[in-house]
């Protein structure tokens, strides 16, 4: 078993000898399938229209989290909304390696997840949508995930916010609780997401 951290360069792969004679997977897709099958396919169908999502953070996780759910969640959402610090050149790479479907609206905005600029920018487009948003949390820096979780279920209380942390964290799972956020640890998702025929 071979772990390849870059998705696109891992479906790249997949043709080559090393890929016959091994078995390719990435964690971060792991991580992404159960996020989408188990906390975010039930609020897709909980709600009569299709949803806006936030995904603030599009490193390796949130363009992973974007391709499950344009793989799982089809037509469930209409407008994606992506923030990261390098959201267009990363928005571009997705681009290039796996591909944005065409059936929902797309906005990419480059900026801090704690800048309340970004977040006025994000109401603008809630607004117009007219339903409260999805917002995954999900930048490599737990603090900022969990700080910019908290501001935001003040600003939108009607949102479903979804935090992510690398490791289990007893603080995060506290103050994620306290706030009305779900929280997930990346390690866990992992875990349980490895095929039952590895072990």
């Amino acid at each position: 078993m071979v772990h390849v951290s870059n998705l696109g360069f891992m479906r790249d792969a997949s043709g080559s000898r090393v890929a016959q004679a091994c078995e390719l997977f990435n964690g971060h897709e792991f991580a992404a399938v159960k996020l989408v099958q188990e906390r975010l396919l039930g609020r897709f169908h909980e709600t009569p229209f299709r949803d806006l999502v936030v995904l603030a953070g599009f490193g390796r996780f949130g363009q992973t989290v974007l391709d499950q759910l344009q793989q799982g969640a089809a037509g469930r959402f209409d407008h994606v909304v992506i923030i990261d610090q390098n959201a267009t050149r990363n928005a571009r790479s997705f681009a290039d390696l796996v591909g944005f479907d065409g059936a929902y609206e797309r906005s990419v905005i480059d900026g801090d997840l704690i800048d309340p600029a970004v977040w006025q920018r994000v109401g603008a487009i809630t607004a117009d949508h007219g339903h409260d948003p999805v917002v995954i949390l999900g930048s490599g820096d737990d603090g900022t995930n969990l700080h910019a979780a908290v501001r935001i279920r003040r600003q939108h209380p009607g949102a479903y916010v979804i935090v992510r942390s690398f490791g289990a964290s007893p603080f995060t799972a506290e103050i994620a609780e306290e706030s009305g956020v779900h929280a997930f640890d990346l390690a866990g998702l992992i875990e349980n997401g490895m095929p039952d025929a590895w072990f």
